[in-house]
């Protein structure tokens, strides 16, 4: 029995590498970082306490301008060439498996939407992003990006600071300005809502870090999709 069972697992795998293997032959010939089999390149992350940004520009950096990474067995090419994000973007609308990963944070949006849905919703949305509409928001614009770029001119010097909360906020309060024509400040949640999203988006860089979360099973077993799904509906609640 245990020979049947050896030679059932050797089978299964020349078998899934003869599927991949034009997959396997080009991947080949594009550079990365080191691939172990099961996990990829995804022991990256969990063999450093950097953060996940700092893991992927720094392989970007070693790489560039075109770089492959294996997480699982899952294929992932990066570019840092204008010209091919922009053939990539003009031909390519469909969505990786990747974007699965943040169906449960952001449901059927427009960033994790399949073709189908998403398209319907950007033709409702466009009218929005008319020229002559923008331009009427400009002096809004112009203050809350001001706002911004003073903030950064105040951080010379420090060495390293966590600009997201910032970044948030600041977007926040221009879409409150322009969306709603309320002055940002005089809305309470406001804060809470900033605290709960870079939350939100902390728990989702950690489940990157960690690659064993990546399989669903393991993620609905863990402490840290408990804690996500509090976050979501506290956020929700906020929104």
């Amino acid at each position: 029995m245990t020979w049947i069972f050896i030679i059932s697992v050797i089978f299964i795998i020349i078998s899934i590498l003869w599927k991949k293997r034009w997959l396997l032959y080009h991947a080949w010939q594009i550079p990365g970082p080191f691939s172990v089999p099961l996990v990829g390149s995804a022991y990256l992350l969990s063999a450093t306490k950097d953060s996940f940004f700092e893991v992927v520009y720094r392989n970007l950096d070693s790489y560039r301008p075109v770089i492959k990474t294996w997480v699982g067995s899952e294929l992932y090419i990066a570019t840092t060439r204008p010209a091919d994000v922009d053939k990539i973007l003009t031909n390519c609308l469909n969505k990786s498996p990747f974007y699965e990963n943040f169906n449960d944070a952001m449901k059927h949006s427009l960033l994790t939407s399949k073709v189908s849905i998403w398209k319907e919703h950007r033709k409702m949305i466009n009218p929005s992003f008319n020229l002559k509409i923008l331009n009427s928001f400009h002096d809004t614009f112009v203050s809350y990006s001001t706002e911004m770029v003073k903030y950064l001119s105040d951080l010379e010097g420090v060495e390293q600071t966590n600009l997201l909360p910032v970044i948030w906020e600041k977007t926040l309060n221009a879409a409150l300005a322009t969306l709603t024509t309320v002055n940002p400040q005089v809305i309470k949640e406001r804060r809470r809502f900033i605290a709960v999203t870079v939350k939100f988006e902390e728990i989702l860089i950690q489940r990157f870090h960690t690659f064993w979360l990546l399989v669903d099973f393991f993620w609905k077993l863990s402490n840290l999709h408990k804690e996500h799904k509090e976050v979501f509906f506290t956020r929700k609640e906020t929104i």
